[in-house]
């Protein structure tokens, strides 16, 4: 019950949380807005995850049927095959649809944010996101196959094993385990920085304001990984007492990947009346 109360809530506290954040943000005495309605936070945060949602479990449903009426395992597996391109496909509209609904109703005092930007580009950016992960996924397979191999195995014969693996050791196959764990951890936080990295140069690079003043973003994948890396050490060995250093890190970090070009003089930018009322979201 709370977790639907709370699904049904943020959407809203998505859009003010923005709001509040924009109005308390201010460049030379002007502050930022953020014009965003409610009820596109929820069409776009909530109605359009569960209509794609629905379509996909549609389409499953809907092969799985045909593949037990005609005893042939091949449109399930094909079905198998399409789903993960198609699961990261809408990943990529979702990712494009908030981007959308967040910079295109951005101002800096009166003067709005324009970012053209495309539902391709992002699904091209999750294609890529994958292959990232792939070589971890197959090297896991590879190192732990014959492990998960007897796992299942033991799993669906109710502790029944056929399929044996010799060890040099006794825990030679919890290390493998432990290694096949580790491994597509490392491999899911790579791709999703990618993600990151790669979202945020481009919509930067599409962005202007007024028509006259381009943000840009040169963050690096490599050097993006090495912070988290370095400020997970520093927050872990200080047990927590540094992570206001890792915050600042941080902010440090992604200021010196962003750049504005143009002459932010010429913008004709009057400051607006609106107030963040509360900080409740």
């Amino acid at each position: 019950a709370v977790l639907l109360v709370f699904s049904a809530l943020l959407p809203m506290l998505i859009i003010r949380n923005w709001r509040y954040n924009a109005i308390m943000t201010s460049y030379r005495g002007v502050r930022f807005n953020y014009l965003g309605s409610v009820k596109s936070g929820y069409w776009t945060f909530l109605a359009i995850p569960l209509l794609m949602a629905a379509v996909l479990v549609l389409l499953m449903t809907t092969v799985g049927s045909f593949s037990s009426l005609i005893s042939n395992a091949t449109p399930l597996i094909v079905a198998a095959l399409l789903y993960i391109p198609a699961l990261i496909a809408l990943g990529g509209v979702m990712k494009y649809m908030i981007a959308d609904l967040y910079v295109n109703n951005l101002r800096f005092g009166t003067a709005a944010f324009n970012a053209a930007i495309s539902k391709a580009a992002f699904i091209k950016i999750a294609f890529f996101s994958l292959l990232f992960f792939i070589p971890f996924l197959i090297w896991t397979l590879w190192f732990s196959g014959a492990v998960l191999l007897s796992v299942m195995e033991y799993v669906q014969t109710g502790g029944h094993i056929t399929h044996r693996v010799d060890y040099t050791s006794p825990y030679g196959g919890i290390f493998k385990l432990i290694a096949a764990y580790v491994s597509l951890i490392i491999g899911g936080l790579v791709a999703k920085c990618y993600i990151v990295v790669a979202e945020r140069n481009y919509i930067f690079s599409n962005t202007t304001l007024s028509d006259n003043v381009q943000v840009h973003s040169n963050m690096k994948l490599g050097a993006y990984l090495m912070l988290l890396f370095t400020n997970t050490l520093i927050t872990l060995f200080s047990l927590g007492l540094a992570a206001p250093v890792a915050q600042v890190r941080y902010a440090r970090f992604m200021a010196n990947a962003t750049q504005v070009s143009g002459d932010l003089s010429l913008l004709n930018v009057q400051a607006h009346g609106d107030t963040a009322r509360s900080a409740v979201a």
